[in-house]
């Protein structure tokens, strides 16, 4: 797919979103950009769909083709010389198909999570080798009703 497309295709996924209104494009090899506006009164949701851009490009996994989102708010004068702003959003990629996959998600709403990478690992606690059940209080120190030890019958595992 050209850098044409990749930019028409991101200017495509932000108006989806009912949220942005593409106004300009631009492209070259490894980057597109688009200038958009954030329609009125839709800026809170704007912001925590930007936060969750952001995430989504902090916990990428290893191995995974990078991308990197740059978002920012040019300011610009009119030809009545008011001065206005707009938003933009460029997406850096040597795999723009892939960044932008990437980015599609987050702005359908799919929930971003951290990305482990490599083996998880499981130990034991240590000191608790041999005990079947490390919750079983020792004399008679534990956890008793609400109501305190006086006059409290001890809960189970804590009769002597």
């Amino acid at each position: 797919m050209s850098s044409q497309n990749h930019a028409a295709r991101l200017a495509h996924m932000l108006n989806s979103t009912s949220l942005a209104q593409a106004v300009n494009q631009m492209f070259r090899e490894d980057q597109v950009s688009v200038l958009f506006r954030v329609r009125q009164g839709s800026e809170a949701s704007w912001n925590t769909l930007m936060k969750s851009l952001l995430r989504a490009e902090k916990y990428q996994i290893e191995g995974t083709p990078k991308w990197k989102a740059d978002i920012s708010k040019p300011y610009m004068l009119k030809d009545n010389d008011t001065m206005v702003f707009g938003w933009r959003i460029s997406i850096h990629s040597p795999d723009m198909s892939a960044a932008l996959d990437a980015v599609n998600a987050v702005l359908k709403g799919e929930p971003v999570t951290p990305q482990l990478g490599g083996e998880i690992m499981e130990m034991p606690f240590s000191g608790m080798e041999g005990k079947s059940d490390r919750n079983v209080p020792k004399n008679r120190k534990g956890v008793y009703l609400v109501e305190g030890k006086k006059g409290a019958h001890p809960l189970k595992g804590d009769e002597p």
